[in-house]
């Protein structure tokens, strides 16, 4: 326990002495034989610990590997390209983790000579580097006693000492710091830190811990109370949010896959195929359009295919609304964003400004995106009041008439064709995924950028490609 002064009593400074040096001396004796315990450098152990992080030991051996072999020193990775560096890492997820080696590669090249950080404080400034690997780096490479404290860590401190608090609370991890630097072996600090994780990951496990192996038996709290299976006491995760995703094998006439480079926060810099969230069972052409113009937004010379675009110019622009056929299409005028959040190159159909807001006579072939829908039942009914500032009135009316874009519900219901649907699930997201093929037309333009690429099925293992499209990729 605690005293006044923040330093534990007597007898528990015994007590976590004596679990350092039992803790030390059974990793001596037996652990298991990694690549990464071998040749010890700050450089492995950063990678190794990154790498570790959210993935078992088994499974990261081989990546470790291959990875020393592409990268075997700081300087080589800082050299590297990223996409290099993302394909290496498929499979492991949390792509972010290698993007954050990358950058720390480069700033200790860039701002220290290649050579890493001796001080605790300067290894935290280090891209991707928290109090963990920090704490790694310095027992394990500079056998300095700075705790590192990982899940496993918190577990088997929580039950050693009887910790009933929450090991999620940052109040709960200072104090389990506190307790393991008081453990760690004077000059130990390399073999302590390994055999306490050592011990977390084969013995004191999060179910059935093998208690009668544990080298610390005698005086485990939790074995001691029976409360093996209470301790530790962490909060249950929040459930991943579910999303419905349709994501499309676009093939152009040679039979090439169409990839982007995604830029989300959580797999960018990495191809995935084109994909959109969804609560219909099958993908319409207007969301189809949408995504494309959303994919060549940063190429505004690139050509949808017009064969997605109907060529009806008598239809009437109530076909706009996608499902609700009772809806008011004089929204349309009111907010300019919403009418043209559709490829800029999609077919223009004019109509008369008193054809638009009679609704007659409306074809059933023509549909527009969920968003313009949902906008529609919330407008009022008189045209006069819909028009808004005269800005948009000039954009949108030529005298009596004004420019509505339709797109083609045929052309994509004759050709997709469902390849199959499968599961994924990332930290805070489910999707359930159906994946579609489309063939585009010969008249399509779009050309390879440094976000689209066209792949032959040959060259697709040249690509970094997260796991949650790869699923999709086995169906073809």
């Amino acid at each position: 326990m605690l005293s006044n002064n923040g330093n534990f009593d007597g007898q528990e400074a015994r007590k976590h002495r004596a679990f350092g040096l039992l803790i030390t001396n059974w990793y001596r004796y037996g652990h298991r034989p990694f690549p990464w315990r071998e040749a010890i450098h700050p450089y492995r152990v950063i990678v190794s610990e990154v790498m570790l992080q959210q993935t078992r030991a088994d499974t990261v051996i081989a990546y470790f590997e291959r990875f020393m072999r592409a990268f075997p020193d700081v300087n080589a990775l800082a050299a590297a390209d990223l996409g290099g560096v993302n394909k290496l890492w498929q499979g492991l997820g949390y792509y972010s983790r290698a993007r954050n080696l990358h950058k720390m590669a480069n700033k200790v090249v860039h701002e220290y000579g290649g050579v890493f950080p001796h001080t605790y404080e300067t290894l935290l400034t280090l891209p991707g580097v928290g109090a963990y690997t920090a704490g790694a780096v310095m027992s394990i490479a500079y056998h300095q006693p700075y705790p590192a404290v990982d899940g496993n860590v918190l577990r088997v401190v929580a039950r050693f000492c009887g910790i009933d608090a929450d090991i999620a609370e940052e109040k709960t991890k200072k104090q389990v710091r506190e307790i393991v630097v008081g453990m760690i072996p004077p000059d130990e600090a390399a073999d302590f830190c390994q055999g306490i994780m050592e011990l977390g990951a084969t013995l004191c496990t999060p179910v059935n811990p093998n208690c009668e192996a544990c080298p610390i038996y005698e005086n485990c709290t939790a074995r001691l109370q029976g409360k093996q299976k209470i301790l530790p006491v962490k909060k249950k995760k929040e459930k991943p949010i579910p999303s419905q995703q349709h994501v499309f094998v676009f093939r152009n006439q040679d039979d090439d896959i169409l990839f982007v480079l995604r830029k989300e926060a959580l797999l960018s810099g990495l191809w995935g195929l084109p994909h959109y969230e969804t609560l219909m069972e099958k993908p319409v052409a207007s969301n189809v359009a949408a995504m494309l113009k959303a994919l060549v937004q940063e190429d505004r010379t690139a050509k949808i295919p017009q064969t997605l675009v109907q060529e009806d110019r008598t239809a009437n622009p109530q076909a706009l609304v996608q499902e609700d056929r009772t809806a008011n299409p004089q929204a349309l005028v009111q907010e300019e964003s919403l009418l043209y959040e559709v490829p800029e190159t999609l077919h223009v159909v004019e109509t008369s400004s008193e054809q638009l807001f009679s609704g007659k006579n409306l074809p059933e072939n023509l549909i527009f995106g969920e968003t313009e829908s949902k906008q529609f039942s919330s407008r009022k009914s008189e045209p006069e009041d819909l028009i808004g500032e005269k800005a948009i009135q000039d954009r949108f009316f030529s005298g009596n008439t004004v420019q509505v874009r339709l797109v083609s519900e045929e052309y994509l219901q004759q050709r997709m064709q469902l390849l199959g649907e499968y599961v994924h699930v990332f930290t805070h997201r489910k999707w359930s995924v159906k994946v579609w093929d489309l063939r585009l037309p010969r008249d399509i333009e779009l050309q390879n950028t440094d976000h689209l690429q066209w792949v032959a099925e040959k060259d697709l293992h040249r690509l970094a490609i997260p796991k949650a499209f790869l699923k999709a990729l086995n169906f073809i």
